[in-house]
């Protein structure tokens, strides 16, 4: 799997590499000689508020050069929604030229009118030179003075000054200003002739070639921004070390006060009722519902996690440099086909892990649960687009291109790696055993809720990147340059650091609290963060954003839509991360992920630690009891088994009891014959007695349950009749007042406490008898008075046996035995 991993690496690499070289200019290697013909391409024109709707540069009524050629795009370019045509400005290598008239043309009323509704919404131009990107506006509206809009002027630039520096043989840098004393009336509804004019002037510069883009990537690296960056990455270190701390805390509490609980004494340990995560450690491991889904949205956001470290590789090395157009969208769809594989191992080797049979049907979702909805959004977004003729619209070839791709790459290596994963043969290691019924889940209030538990989930990781994020958004919904990719990915980082450990905190109080559904709270709390971040979308967009169209949810929603998927999956992939059963411990408690040796086996050697020994004689004797009990039970076996403690302290289990076995290895095999005769014409009696000894089991759970919520109810009632100032007691403390009742009335309550005296009495009678029959059959059943609450039998002292007077302790039957 490692060599697979890096082979795809290079794979990914190379090929996005080759296909960001594709976006150039028709000259390849940007050298001309003087007066050559240097590419110019116009692009798009747009609303300068909302630079996400534009439309093709001749949608206006400009001057066409007659024969109008379109630039061969790139894919990437395509879906960036460049539509590169020859412009109608001829501009050869340091040929100057002054004033020189592009063309004539005479507007209509419609004409006119369609440049006056784009003068007013502030358009602009944008074309390329070389690969070099060129702006402008493309008139002025004249509010001098004036309060009426119906006043107001309307002008359209017809002259455009051009303005080049070379290096030698090479284009550095282009500017256009537009004449503010050359313009063309547009205010009244008239045809209007209109002179097109362009100057190009040439000087030359000392800037070498290669840094020719600087000056477009230092406007996100002034002083004043790198502060607010810093000040950021700054504020995100602080609550990733509080986050530290208070996990830390928390984790070393729990295990420092289960060490403590051995180190005491091991009889109280075991006489101990475990709560909170303890109790749950039963059903920590109990596997999650949909786990079909569930699968396919670990293996969706792993793949997209894959994705998202190879366009920050991609961007630290350079690749994403200003205005290199289409070539991180070029990057997205190469990458993420070939990372397919990697979506369809993880979820199906995962699904396998949770027993899962229908591993096809698994893998279809996986290849739908990213790509359906996205699909979905695109066709509804992309037919908003063709109707209003926005370059945001994809002609039906690119189309067609990306669901080539899809079927002859990705779809292949997803089955691939789903076939790898099938045959991975990885097993779910559990390291504590699941029960076979879960457990009840508490009455939780209600800010332990899904819903509350996700908004503080959420709240945290944003607040460590909703700085970064608004420079992201005025990236993409503004005009704004983002290329600081290193500050990027360190905030990357403490993203994913900060929902891992809020996600690793909300789940151990989730279980704390006896909550065992941990697998999809934690998945939906990790991923809350997406949804923050498409309230910011919104927010933004509402506080920053002038739209000028009745499209504008379209253009917008097609980016909020695609950005909160991605954050969602992307972040409950890594919360599955972190979470996964091989990050938690033994009793159930939430820990960092830890490797483990498998199926190795384990070197059987004394152990030094004395606290480690204490733990370990706790848990290996109950196992030892219980392997002895389990073989007496199907065997017939008669077992006597003796430990003593480093304490000095004795623990035994014996079947039928201690004292028969010993006396049978006293007296020799004949005592053990004749007591298995005994035993078998009482078989049927110990299987009746153990049915019965399950029920009472069963029922001592029941009435233990129900005390809790008694006291719980009491405890509540307490407190509001103090908070009420009335003395407390309960009703049977209070005294009955007789003159109230009557002779009928006395007669019923006098009858009614005899009939309880006599239930109780037979009850007692029964678990007597029921005693009785358990002390000689099997193991023997305690009072009920005495029974202890972890269901372990009476202790009996060494006189009983030996009758030397130590002071040494014999631990009881297993309390599994025969059930």
């Amino acid at each position: 799997m490692k060599n697979l991993s890096t082979v795809l690496l290079l794979t990914v690499l190379i090929t996005c590499g080759a296909a960001t070289t594709l976006v150039r200019s028709d000259a390849s290697d940007h050298r001309y000689n003087e007066n050559d013909v240097v590419p110019l391409y116009a692009n798009k024109v747009g609303p300068f508020h909302n630079p996400s709707e534009t439309y093709r540069y001749f949608d206006l009524p400009f001057c066409s050069p007659g024969d109008v050629k379109e630039k061969k795009e790139a894919l990437g370019e395509v879906l960036n929604g460049d539509r590169l045509v020859s412009a109608p400005y001829k501009l050869e290598f340091r040929k100057e030229k002054d004033t020189e008239v592009a063309c004539r043309r005479k507007l209509t009323k419609e004409e006119v009118a369609q440049f006056r509704k784009a003068v007013e919404k502030d358009y602009y131009f944008q074309m390329y030179y070389d690969d070099l990107p060129i702006w402008g506006f493309l008139g002025k509206v004249d509010k001098e003075g004036k309060t009426d809009p119906s006043e107001y002027k309307y002008f359209l630039y017809n002259h455009i000054q051009f303005e080049i520096l070379y290096n030698k043989d090479r284009v550095i840098e282009i500017g256009a200003k537009m004449d503010p004393h050359s313009v063309v009336d547009l205010t009244e509804d008239k045809d209007v002739d209109a002179d097109f004019m362009y100057t190009v002037k040439w000087r030359e510069t000392n800037i070498p070639f290669e840094n020719r883009m600087d000056k477009y990537s230092q406007s996100s690296s002034l002083p004043h921004h790198l502060e607010i960056h810093w000040f950021s990455i700054i504020n995100s270190c602080v609550t990733v070390l509080l986050l530290t701390g208070f996990l830390t805390t928390i984790l070393m509490r729990v295990l420092k006060n289960d060490f403590m609980k051995y180190a005491q004494d091991e009889e109280a340990a075991d006489d101990q009722e475990e709560t909170g995560w303890k109790y749950i450690h039963g059903d920590v491991f109990r596997f999650p519902k949909y786990k079909s889904l569930f699968s396919a949205a670990h293996g969706s956001g792993t793949q997209l996690f894959t994705l998202t470290v190879f366009i920050f590789m991609l961007a630290l090395v350079g690749v994403f440099y200003p205005y290199n157009r289409g070539a991180l969208f070029t990057a997205l769809v190469v990458i993420y086909a070939l990372t397919s594989g990697i979506a369809g191992y993880t979820s199906t080797s995962f699904y396998c892990q949770l027993e899962g049979t229908n591993w096809v049907r698994n893998l279809l979702l996986t290849g739908c649960l990213f790509c359906g909805p996205l699909f979905l959004t695109f066709c509804f977004l992309n037919t908003v687009a063709i109707a209003y003729s926005a370059t945001a619209a994809l002609p039906f070839g690119t189309i067609v291109v990306i669901v080539l791709i899809w079927t002859l790459v990705t779809a292949p290596l997803l089955v691939l790696g789903g076939i790898a994963g099938k045959n991975s043969k990885a097993e779910f290691h559990a390291p504590c055993r699941t029960t076979k019924f879960p457990r009840e889940i508490p009455t939780l209030p209600w800010y332990r809720t899904t819903v509350p538990q996700m908004a503080m989930a959420g709240f945290l990781p944003f607040s460590a990147i909703y700085i970064e994020l608004y420079y992201i958004f005025a990236s993409v919904w503004g005009h704004r340059i983002y290329t600081i990719y290193s500050i990027l990915f360190i905030v990357f980082l403490i993203l994913l650091i900060v929902t891992a450990f809020i996600t690793v905190a909300l789940t151990y109080f989730q279980l704390a609290a006896e909550d065992h559904e941990w697998w999809w709270r934690s998945f939906l709390c990790g991923g809350s963060t997406g949804l923050f971040i498409y309230g910011y979308c919104l927010y933004y967009y509402y506080a920053r954003h002038r739209s000028s169209l009745v499209t504008w949810p379209a253009f917008a929603m097609v980016s909020f839509s695609c950005l909160a998927l991605l954050d969602f999956v992307l972040l409950c992939s890594l919360l599955v991360t972190f979470t996964s059963p091989s990050s938690v411990n033994s009793g159930g408690s939430i820990a960092m992920s830890k490797k483990t040796q498998g199926r190795k086996k384990i070197e059987i050697k004394k152990l030094e630690n004395s606290s480690n020994k204490q733990v370990t004689f706790s848990k290996r004797r109950s196992g030892l009891f219980k392997k002895a009990g389990e073989l007496s039970v199907l065997c017939g076996a008669h077992v006597a088994i003796i430990v003593f403690s480093g304490a000095g302290k004795a623990f035994c289990y014996g079947h039928p009891n201690v004292n028969a076995v010993l006396e049978s290895y006293q007296h020799g095999l004949s005592s053990v014959v004749r007591a298995d005769h005994d035993d078998a014409a009482g078989d049927v009696l110990v299987a009746e007695c153990n049915k019965e000894y399950m029920e009472a089991e069963k029922e001592f759970q029941d009435l233990k349950r129900k005390a809790t919520e008694i006291k719980q109810t009491a405890n509540e009632k307490k407190n509001m009749m103090k908070a009420m100032n009335i003395s407390e007691g309960f009703w049977w403390d209070e005294a009955v007042d007789m003159a109230m009742m009557d002779e009928r009335d006395g007669e019923q309550y006098l009858k009614a406490l005899e009939e309880v005296r006599g239930k109780v009495a037979a009850r007692v009678h029964e678990l007597k008898i029921l005693n009785g029959i358990m002390t000689k059959t099997g193991p023997s059943i305690p009072e009920v008075d005495h029974w202890p609450l972890n269901h372990h039998m009476p202790f009996m002292t060494a006189d009983t046996y030996f009758g030397n007077g130590q002071d040494v302790q014999f631990g009881s039957a297993y309390h599994d035995l025969g059930v």
